[in-house]
């Protein structure tokens, strides 16, 4: 990446044994959403942002007895995966302190909740930026709600569904949602997407630097050669 904040890294691609490439994004096909406040107008001085589209491209489609390692989709976000985590977890954006300071609450004390008021505004900002700048995103309580409206009708169609509860459960007003309270069994059906080993761990490094140094070699060579046929 350039070095900044929200840098788009390149993809990088690896077929039939050959070594890894990397592919640039075109920035003017990135789709960016600046995050401002309905109420607060100091929030865009933040310079917060988030790309508009969640995209995964490193699992693998296991689908009618064939396994695709290379079959890339992607949805749209639930506003607590900008908000709560990838902006607010403290491993990532860490973004919760500079806007609590911001909104005036007292950050020396666990017991002023500030943590969980600017985790609030900071979700209500996500909202609120992806709907006017007309990209689809859902709130955590319509997401659940849509989830167990499915459980309900895999149950009675095919007597279960599987659930993983950690993943569902969403990560801000967990409790206030009926997936929290919802028991669940999480088992195996295809087709499904499998995570697969990163594919840097199984790469032969030190053979791929062997070959591309042979490669300059030869190429060397025969640029050596071709000019002294030429002065010959």
């Amino acid at each position: 990446g350039k070095g900044g904040q929200f840098d788009i890294l390149p993809l990088v691609l690896q077929a039939n044994g050959g070594p890894p490439k990397l592919f640039k994004l075109p920035e003017e096909l990135v789709l960016r959403v600046k995050l401002r406040h309905p109420k607060l107008d100091w929030f865009q001085e933040l310079g917060l942002e988030w790309y508009a589209v969640p995209a995964v491209s490193n699992m693998m489609l296991d689908l009618g007895g064939l396994q695709f390692t290379a079959c890339p989709f992607n949805g749209w976000y639930m506003v607590t995966e900008v908000g709560a985590r990838d902006l607010g977890d403290t491993n990532r954006y860490n973004v919760l302190e500079p806007i609590a300071q911001r909104m005036g609450l007292n950050t020396t004390t666990n017991m002023s909740l500030w943590r969980d008021q600017a985790l609030t505004q900071l979700n209500l900002a996500v909202l609120y930026s992806y709907q006017q700048s007309g990209v689809t995103i859902v709130d955590h309580h319509t997401a659940c709600e849509t989830f167990m409206t499915h459980l309900k009708n895999e149950q009675r169609l095919r007597g279960g569904c599987p659930a993983d509860w950690v993943w569902l459960v969403p990560p801000t007003a967990g409790s206030t949602t009926q997936v929290f309270h919802q028991e669940m069994v999480n088992y195996h059906l295809m087709p499904n997407y499998e995570y697969l080993q990163p594919a840097w761990k199984n790469f032969d490094w030190i053979k791929w630097e062997r070959a591309r140094e042979e490669s300059r070699a030869s190429k060397a060579a025969l640029i050596s050669a071709g000019a002294s046929g030429g002065v010959g």
